[in-house]
């Protein structure tokens, strides 16, 4: 059995193609305090993408020490978590590559809040990409904590889903 999630199936066979090729430059660090959420994101939507190196931290100070080690392309985060949330996070990345004369890391921001001005006024000044948290739970047919049901996605959203990722792909592998 494919380890690929249900929503990967949309796609097409040289779209696929096409992501594995610019996720295989790609490093990338996954945090997300959430061990169930994280692990089904890894394995069911990025693991299948073949990035050059996948690496996780449970929290904002693992990630953080993550980053400092290995210097990752792309950091997907969730936004609230313990030790430092995603928007510190992703601004100490960023600072820290602009210190050493590096573009800073793209970010995609995985959260349970909706996508709103406040969150994207304190990501300014950084290439960032937001997620709604919900909508990588339907993708991968997981229960939302509040209600326990699991909201599945349409053929529609889970496109909207797949473009977005194969525009972060493309976007970074411009950057790199």
């Amino acid at each position: 059995m494919s380890n690929e999630c249900r929503g990967f199936d949309v796609l097409n066979q040289p779209v696929k193609t096409r992501m594995r090729r610019l996720a295989s430059n790609l490093t990338i660090l996954v945090s997300d305090d959430d061990y169930r959420f994280r692990q089904k994101l890894v394995e069911e939507i990025l693991q299948p993408l073949q990035f050059k190196k996948l690496i996780q931290a449970a929290n904002g100070t693992e990630a953080w020490n993550a980053f400092k080690e290995h210097r990752t392309d792309l950091v997907f985060t969730d936004f609230d978590m313990p030790g430092q949330c995603g928007t510190e996070l992703l601004h100490n990345c960023a600072d820290l590559n602009r210190s050493e004369g590096r573009l800073p890391p793209l970010g995609v921001i995985i959260s349970k809040y909706e996508d709103s001005v406040a969150i994207r006024e304190m990501l300014f000044g950084l290439q960032i990409q937001y997620v709604a948290k919900k909508t990588v739970q339907g993708l991968l047919d997981l229960q939302t904590h509040s209600s326990n049901v699991t909201l599945p996605l349409d053929k529609q959203e889970e496109e909207r889903f797949w473009n977005t990722i194969l525009n972060i792909l493309q976007w970074a592998g411009d950057v790199q």
